[in-house]
């Protein structure tokens, strides 16, 4: 396996993830606490969230379509 495909898998996976983990974490003011603003909305974290899980499912359906095709 290649160094740009493994950059790419394990970039993926890490978009995935935190992805999730600001979907999951919409409903709680901790966005807000770690960049030190006190009034984000719910939809910023919901959006970003989806930004990052579908660029990381993205990534990893292209590197693994890439796979199949060599």
């Amino acid at each position: 396996m290649g160094l740009l495909k493994k950059f790419y898998q394990i970039l993926s996976i890490l978009s995935v993830a935190f992805g999730i983990i600001l979907l999951a974490s919409s409903q709680v003011k901790s966005l807000g606490a770690v960049i030190g603003l006190s009034n984000i909305s719910a939809e910023i974290g919901v959006s970003f969230g989806l930004f990052f899980t579908i660029c990381g499912l993205t990534l990893f359906l292209i590197q693994k379509a890439d796979k199949k095709l060599k």
